[in-house]
């Protein structure tokens, strides 16, 4: 499976072991409105956010995404942050407070003992801010997007002296998403359960070296771009709770029932909150000792009908019942019929 990639130009002369990045993955696996209780109804999405840390330090943030999509498919979710609701969601935090600020930026109040963040919008409609690149790149026929975050203008403005920390945060909703995340599990029993059974793996990787595109990490290397220092991960997988999703490592924290009412317009009012259970892992560095590469395998298994092997199987019982058939019959009427009845 490919990697997600984290890389960061830092300022001259400054002090980058204070800046560090705190991710937030969420990837959501549920049906669509009105939903299908059906694998292949499915088409999972996923959302980012970035959390930096005396981002001041930072000239350019590079994420790479290990497949193409259209940049419509690509949702800023500024909007969703600013609502107090939302935030609250998001952050996990019941009293904190959004204030805007701008039409680009606002605050959030994490409380007494914390630091404001700043919230940075990186899309106005279907484009993106002067902030924010998405380019296009291709090796050996295999495409994948960078997005490239720059923070000139947010430094530049004294209306922000005051804030060390910012915060944006992303959707991506394609159908290349699932070939890179998922796979399936072929069962070598395949035709005793794969009809009414689906194993699915997700298998994430961020900054996995060997399976980033090679030419990209040395062109990176030479325009001094290196890995971004990730503080703390949070890994979030959404999904029915009709599934069996095996947890695997020993980063599990907790699994909750996603809440219903809440999350809908966070949702767009487009998939179905009921019955879905929420998955957590989290990794932190440990000992100041930063995490430079993070993967995470999670097995899902679900019910299912594969109609065509149940057609199978009803054949195999009908041409069986045939053959039963024909040969009673022939043994009826031939004279072994007769010779077996002698005995």
């Amino acid at each position: 499976m490919k990697s997600f990639g984290l890389w960061y130009k830092a300022t001259e002369e400054t002090n980058i072991e204070s800046t560090c990045l705190e991710l937030h993955v969420n990837l959501w696996n549920i049906n669509k409105t009105p939903g299908i209780n059906k694998a292949d109804a499915i088409t999972p999405f996923i959302d980012f956010g970035f959390r930096i840390k005396n981002f001041r330090n930072l000239d350019e943030l590079r994420f790479l995404i290990p497949f193409t999509f259209e940049d419509i498919d690509l949702e800023d979710l500024f909007d969703k942050m600013k609502e107090p609701d939302s935030a609250r969601l998001i952050f996990n935090d019941n009293n904190c407070n959004t204030a805007s600020i701008s039409n680009t930026y606002c605050i959030k109040d994490l409380g007494e003992n914390s630091d404001q963040l700043l919230l940075m919008q990186i899309k106005k409609g279907k484009q993106f801010t002067d902030d924010i690149q998405l380019e296009e790149k291709f090796e050996e026929e295999e495409g994948f997007k960078i997005c490239s975050v720059r923070f000139d203008k947010i430094k530049a403005n004294s209306d922000f002296d005051a804030y060390n920390n910012v915060y944006f945060r992303f959707r991506i909703n394609a159908a290349d998403l699932k070939k890179i995340l998922f796979c399936n599990l072929e069962k070598k029993n395949y035709y005793l359960e794969s009809g009414f059974e689906t194993t699915q793996i997700i298998d994430l990787k961020i900054n996995k070296e060997r399976n980033l595109p090679h030419d990209i990490c040395d062109s990176l290397k030479g325009e001094k771009f290196n890995f971004m220092r990730l503080h703390k991960i949070h890994f979030f997988v959404m999904d029915s709770a009709n599934n069996n999703v095996t947890t695997l490592g020993n980063d599990f924290i907790e699994c909750r029932k996603l809440e219903e009412k809440e999350w809908i317009s966070y949702l767009d009012h487009k998939y179905i909150t009921k019955d879905v259970l929420v998955y957590h892992w989290k990794e932190t560095e440990n000992n100041n000792e930063s995490i430079k590469e993070y993967s995470k395998l999670v097995k899902i298994t679900m019910a299912t009908t594969r109609w065509e092997l149940i057609i199978i199987y009803l054949g195999i019982v009908v041409l069986l019942s045939i053959v039963g058939n024909c040969l009673f019959t022939w043994l009826a009427h031939s004279n072994l019929g007769d010779f077996l009845r002698l005995y």
